[in-house]
């Protein structure tokens, strides 16, 4: 089995999932969950019922039990809020679901404040919204009666917690990885013997649909401004598109035997597959470079080995690593020559497949079925430290919000948490289902899925855990992206990180024509193109001259410096980060910088080539 490691993993054609805050909160509210259910169950007129409160550490509100686990941290939205607000509950008809969804203030025994309870009740239970509102009225109030002065929250134990068990009865098999898509809110997971992609709603963990006419599902891929599914088929040796709302076959690209783990870049759309090997007879293995638009292949690269793993993609720089478990090596493609431009080998651990990769702090993690987590510095390719970890891992992923890696191997969760990036602590090993050793973290709900294989003759499930003690981050201002189209721009960046593969970024600033106000007009993160400069970056470059600062935190030069043409006129803003390991020092760093410029400037014969 091989790993699948997503750089942009919860949605398709932007960054926008990169750029996404979470929604839910860590919530561990046992006693208010058991009430929740206890009493739903006790009045079956209840379609939904719902508690919201703050939990312990925020500022907001969210639902802290429910009917529907999966709901559980989810923020409460305005409407919700309102009664608060108001004091008074509100009721309101819900034509197309045919129920009367009903808010209501809820307060305990003595009068101290909870929050909300939030409940549904079909029209068939009640003949009015009078009447739907008495009968809520008296929901809450047993609700309130039952918590009376007990405590609703729990203090977290653990980095997770175990909220729901989803069994599928009719599916008998081992798994490969999970894919999420949260704009409709589903969940695909592989079971590879089933010969079918079984689709679940995220919220109340039901399953929606099954995709049939996959042989041995191996990776998923969702492209939401497309609409479409993309699925490795081992046993066909082919990449399958489906429609997303169909679920239909729409086209297939051939690729070869053992099509596994994939990979997807954003600039140009482009999905990398692997494949070949031993089990198609072949001494080499392949990396398919894939047009999702056009749904054709546009390139293959062929890597030495009878199997390749798990892969990760650089955001900010064309470049991807690849497992290559048969030579015990990483290796290092340029995306943008669309080679391979070094192979790093790794000694701290045997057999590397899974991998995940903290872009921020140049640290790549590859994960050992010995019992390892090697840390290697990406810029270098250098082993730095071996992680301890449960044999036979298969799924790893890191987080940057909450610098938590997260590995699943022999039915057990391993979790650390980075404090800088040299140093991590083990926040402890979690049970996991038996022979689990697949999982995907999806940090948009705060929700860690892992799935159980079918041990003998019992179905297989779906562990549906949440992460405790995730630190709140505040969440990043929305910034606008103005349509730019600057081609060759564009290409100098890429041209540039692939000749410069120490460089961690770089952009180009410079005003559109026809425009007022700088933007960015070129990165290899294309969800920055479009953005406009910050204060900042236009104060550091002023007065003309190069600036740089030091940045420990991630161990990089800030470099900033006017963007020059061929005639030596300042037509823009170059911006770029050089890591420690490549400049000892402030002036060498600048001179780095200064000399790349200069590169740059005997390309671009005036400002308005940048746009053709």
């Amino acid at each position: 089995m091989s790993c699948t490691f997503f750089s942009f993993l919860f949605a398709a054609g932007a960054a926008s999932a990169v750029m996404a805050q979470t929604a839910y909160l860590p919530v561990d509210a046992p006693f208010a969950q058991e009430i929740v259910v206890s009493v739903k169950e006790a009045h079956p007129e209840l379609q939904n019922l719902g508690l919201h409160a703050i939990p312990p550490g925020a500022r907001d509100y969210a639902i802290i039990a429910s009917n529907f686990p999966g709901q559980i941290g989810k923020k409460s939205s305005d409407a919700d809020l309102a009664v608060l607000h108001s004091g008074e509950p509100s009721v309101k008809r819900d034509e197309k679901g045919k129920f009367f969804d009903l808010c209501l203030p809820i307060s305990r025994p003595d009068g101290g404040a909870i929050g909300i309870s939030v409940m549904e009740i079909p029209f068939t239970a009640a003949r009015d919204a009078a009447e739907a509102l008495a009968k809520a009225a008296a929901v809450r109030d047993e609700l309130s009666r039952r918590i009376g002065a007990h405590p609703l929250f729990e203090s977290a134990s653990g980095p997770l917690k175990l909220m729901e068990t989803i069994t599928l009865a009719t599916v008998n098999s081992k798994f490969d990885h999970f894919a999420v898509d949260l704009k409709h809110n589903r969940l695909f997971a592989t079971p590879e013997d089933y010969h079918a992609v079984p689709v679940f709603d995220l919220a109340t963990a039901k399953q929606i649909v099954e995709i049939r006419g996959v042989a041995k599902p191996h990776a998923v891929f969702y492209r939401d401004d497309l609409d479409r599914i993309y699925i490795t088929d081992g046993d066909d040796g082919a990449l399958k598109i489906f429609d997303g709302m169909n679920y239909q076959l729409l086209s297939t690209v051939a690729l070869a035997k053992d099509a596994d783990s994939i990979g997807y870049e954003p600039a140009r759309q482009y999905l990398y597959v692997v494949s070949g090997g031993k089990d198609a007879g072949e001494s080499f293995s392949r990396v398919t470079v894939v047009d999702t638009a056009a749904a054709r292949t546009i390139t293959e690269i062929r890597i030495p080995g009878e199997t390749l793993e798990a892969m990760a993609l650089d955001v900010f720089r064309p470049r991807m690593y690849v497992n290559n478990k048969a030579k015990g090596k990483v290796e290092v493609i340029d995306r943008w020559k669309q080679a391979v431009t070094a192979s790093w080998p790794v000694t701290m651990g045997k057999d590397n497949v899974a991998i995940a990769l903290d872009e921020a702090h140049q640290r790549l993690f590859i994960g050992c079925r010995s019992g390892n987590v090697v840390v290697f510095d990406s810029n270098t390719g250098k082993e730095l430290q071996s992680l301890p970890i449960a044999k036979g891992v298969d799924d790893m992923i890191f987080h940057p919000a909450s610098k938590r890696l997260y590995a699943i191997g022999n039915a057990t969760i391993d979790v650390f948490e980075e404090t800088d990036a040299d140093h991590f602590k083990p926040l402890g090993s979690v049970p996991a289902a038996s022979q689990s050793k697949t999982a995907l973290l999806v940090p948009e709900i705060n929700r860690y899925f892992v799935a159980g294989p079918s041990p003998k003759d019992r179905p297989a499930v779906i562990q549906v855990f949440q992460p405790l003690g995730v630190p709140a981050t505040k969440p990043a201002a929305a910034e606008e992206a103005r349509p730019v189209h600057a081609p060759l721009a564009l290409q100098l960046e890429l041209t540039t990180l692939s000749t410069h593969p120490d460089l961690r970024k770089m952009g180009l600033h410079a005003v559109p024509p026809g425009g007022n106000e700088s933007v960015i007009i070129a990165n290899a993160n294309t969800s920055r193109i479009g953005v406009k400069s910050t204060e900042s970056d236009l104060a550091a470059v002023k007065d003309g001259k190069t600036y740089c600062a030091k940045r420990d935190d991630g161990a990089f030069y800030n470099i900033k410096l006017p963007l020059k043409d061929a005639s030596g006129n300042t037509i823009g803003i170059l911006v770029m980060e050089v890591p420690y390991t490549s400049a000892p020092d402030e002036a060498a760093a600048v001179r780095k910088a200064e000399e790349i410029r200069a590169e740059l400037a005997r390309q671009i014969p005036n400002h308005d080539r940048l746009f053709q």
